[in-house]
């Protein structure tokens, strides 16, 4: 191999290390946002998400209502050798790691009206309202981190970028 060659292919693979971990930040976030598609976790099977309790929107996707969790994933941090995603809406971890969260329910209460002499319900915090603490159990639906699957697909892109080097 002549040496010309070899500083061809040291330059084509100098400028793919600079532009790779762009690219598999980008196919990461590519696979985040084919789980809200096809509502499941792709690890070695594709496990669906547990369906929603009491559903009184049964044609709205789960974890979809405004579209807030799905647009919030981005690339947190960057280096030559690695690439983090995440979110920082507060209620990702729960829903992508399950677990159990403390729900402060607010029942209302009916007081009497001072006035009228009546019973009418509440409508002052403090007034006409208790709030009680129910504890709640949330099923993990992951939408991000490890999985095989990716992890097939990274190997899968550097080898191709490493390929185009010789080329």
């Amino acid at each position: 191999m002549p040496e010309t060659d070899l500083k061809i292919i040291t330059e084509r693979y100098q400028a793919m290390r600079q532009q790779l971990m762009t690219k598999i930040g980008a196919l990461m976030l590519e696979f985040t946002e084919q789980r809200f598609r096809e509502q499941g976790w792709a690890g070695t099977v594709m496990q669906p998400w547990q369906a929603r309790k009491n559903n009184t929107d049964p044609g709205r996707a789960i974890l979809i209502k405004s579209g807030a969790l799905r647009r919030s994933v981005y690339v947190v941090a960057k280096t030559e050798d690695n690439v983090t995603i995440g979110s920082d809406l507060p209620y990702a971890k729960i829903h992508n790691e399950g677990g159990d969260i403390k729900h402060y329910a607010r029942s209302e209460v009916f007081v009497r009206n001072r006035k009228e002499g009546r019973f009418v319900k509440g409508t002052t915090p403090g007034h006409g309202f208790s709030y009680g603490e129910n504890n709640m159990q949330m099923p993990q639906r992951r939408f991000m981190g490890d999985s095989p699957y990716l992890r097939l697909q990274i190997r899968r892109l550097i080898t191709l970028e490493i390929n185009k080097c010789f080329k």
